[in-house]
């Protein structure tokens, strides 16, 4: 499941506000543009609309319109467009159709229709609260399966701040991880936290050993830059465990013909963003099955 294109509006009541009108995509794409002309606030209006799919009432704040078109395809060839539209944290407009057939309907009272696939795909009528998404109140895998596209689709948007620190600063310790690798639940945060980049690389290295850690560099080494080596290992200013809080852990790298190791916090800002981001996408790319959507912003930052 990919994005094909989308439509969003949004308007403080009283004000202008800004529209990004049908912007439509292939499979790979490239947004450029001079400063202050949309470029982040296209890819945060995808990752906003991810987002809003993993909660059950609309939170916003007051006094805002908003609108997203948002259509999706298959690789099936099916099409599917959800329109939604809410002010002042009330919803106005939902609805869903797939190859054209309308699935999902309310209005801004809060009624609507829905299919049910247990009742032989019949249309069957609804009430819930004026600031319910009904997508995500309504979710059921057995009566309502055909919601799941969607679900499927805001799971694998991954959103990664090129122009941000991307985890430079961000310590870790192996306490943690241990706790991150029993709950499945604080594993996908962390697939969304693009500051995550010690404890991904750690895992990844746990997970699929040398493979992973060769693939990071053999990336790293082919846009130029060099290294032999990179791992995770205490943070060496820290010589003991202080009250009880262990040591934490980040990334150091070994440069081709240099013996000294680099630590993380040493290394270029550009240089550590680009190791942060090949680390990032190569875990995506050990650990997803699915289809997944990447947005990265201000890439030729630095």
């Amino acid at each position: 499941m990919y994005i094909k294109s989308i439509d969003f509006y949004h308007k403080p009541l009283g004000g202008n506000g800004w529209h990004i009108k049908e912007c439509e995509f292939n499979f790979i794409n490239l947004i450029s543009g001079k400063n202050s002309s949309g470029k982040t606030r296209l890819l945060k209006a995808i990752n906003s609309f991810s987002n809003l799919l993993s909660h059950d009432q609309i939170k916003t704040k007051d006094n805002i319109f908003l609108h997203w078109t948002i259509t999706l395809q298959n690789y099936k060839d099916d099409i599917v467009v959800y329109e939604f539209s809410s002010e002042n944290n009330q919803i106005l407009k939902e609805e869903l159709r797939i190859n054209g057939k309308l699935y999902l309907n309310r209005d801004f009272e809060g009624k609507g229709t829905i299919i049910y696939a247990a009742l032989d795909n019949k249309e069957v009528e609804f009430e819930v609260e004026k600031n319910k998404i009904v997508v995500t109140s309504k979710r059921d895998k057995k009566q309502h399966p055909f919601l799941e596209v969607l679900f499927d689709w805001s799971k694998h948007v991954f959103l990664y701040n090129f122009g941000g620190l991307l985890g430079r600063d961000t310590l870790f310790s192996i306490a943690a991880l241990d706790k991150l690798s029993t709950h499945n639940s604080d594993l996908e945060k962390l697939s969304k936290d693009d500051d995550g980049v010690v404890p991904k690389f750690e895992l990844g290295v746990n997970a699929f050993g040398d493979k992973f850690k060769k693939k990071v560099i053999e990336d790293f080494n082919s846009i130029g830059y060099k290294i032999e080596d990179i791992y995770v290992a205490p943070y060496e200013i820290y010589n003991s465990d202080i009250h009880g809080i262990p040591i934490p852990n980040i990334l150091y790298i070994v440069e081709q013909n240099v013996s000294d190791k680099i630590s993380q916090s040493d290394i270029s800002q550009g240089m550590f963003r680009v190791l942060s981001l090949i680390i990032q996408l190569t875990y995506l790319e050990f650990n997803l099955t699915e289809h997944s959507t990447i947005l990265i912003d201000d890439i030729g930052e630095g």
